[in-house]
């Protein structure tokens, strides 16, 4: 990634864009490497902290932003006004979140009825029947597809589909997320609230920082001998897996090779 771009245009009016410097980029706010950190959710190419001539906080922030369409930008700001985590230079001005979100209500980005506090533990990706299933003590997914986007076209969204179509309850990005989601907060929900995670495992999976954060997360309820993985292998065999990740190709998986519907039936069998 380059840091020093010279024709940044993040797409977002110039007050909005000042005002985001302010809050995150100046006397409160990220620091340089946190700011890295928190957009490597939306790009894995995004690089590391510059350890000799680095721009200033405002520049990342404003090169970072400037990475993504129009659309990203919106939810990323999102994202920012929800953030919950540490501010080296802390928290920004509830005044300056405040303007920051009505300009999202009237982008239609978020609703004002529901639009969330920075910080506030919302779950914008339920709908109120999983909501209640969830509070009930059961998930609100049967099965969340983690995958690379670069296999979504070819495979992850026609499995999706054809999980769906069998009658599970399917989290998967183009299902489940609306305008004004928090990305971030709903993926979070997303392996908080399945029984069961999809994992689909390719050269591209392995290749990238964000589902790999997703496969850290479905391991860690792994406890108690519980199974809650599914791997597929996509255009992958056992000795490259088994290079880059000897647990995953350690695990009993199904292949894409077997075709879509096999591996629908066995994913099917497995989770009944």
């Amino acid at each position: 990634m380059s840091l020093s771009s010279p024709e940044r245009n993040t797409l977002l009016p110039l007050r909005i864009q000042e005002r985001l410097n302010r809050m995150f980029a100046r006397a409160s706010g990220f620091s340089g490497p946190q700011i890295l950190d928190f957009f490597s959710w939306y790009d894995i190419n995004i690089g590391s902290y510059p350890t000799t001539g680095a721009p200033s906080r405002k520049q990342m922030l404003e090169d970072c932003l400037a990475r993504f369409d129009r659309e990203t930008q919106l939810r990323i700001v999102v994202d920012l006004l929800n953030y919950d985590g540490p501010f080296k230079y802390g928290p920004p001005a509830a005044e300056d979140a405040e303007l920051v979100r009505g300009w999202l209500i009237d982008q239609g980005a978020i609703s004002g009825a529901t639009g969330t506090r920075p910080g506030a533990a919302a779950s914008p990706s339920m709908t109120d029947t999983e909501q209640a299933t969830s509070r009930a003590g059961n998930p609100a997914w049967d099965v969340f597809v983690s995958h690379a986007s670069e296999d979504k076209e070819q495979f992850a969204r026609p499995l999706a589909q054809g999980l769906k179509d069998r009658g599970l309850r399917v989290w998967f990005d183009e299902f489940t997320l609306r305008v004004g989601d928090s990305l971030r907060r709903s993926i979070d929900k997303g392996l908080a609230h399945s029984r069961f995670g999809v994992v689909v495992i390719s050269p591209a999976f392995l290749s990238k920082e964000w589902p790999q954060k997703e496969l850290d997360g479905l391991m860690a309820r792994e406890v108690d001998g519980r199974k809650v993985i599914l791997p597929v292998w996509h255009n992958i065999d056992a000795a490259t897996l088994r290079k880059d990740s000897p647990m995953l190709a350690d695990r009993l998986a199904t292949s894409s090779n077997k075709g879509l519907k096999q591996v629908i039936d066995e994913l099917i069998e497995a989770i009944n």
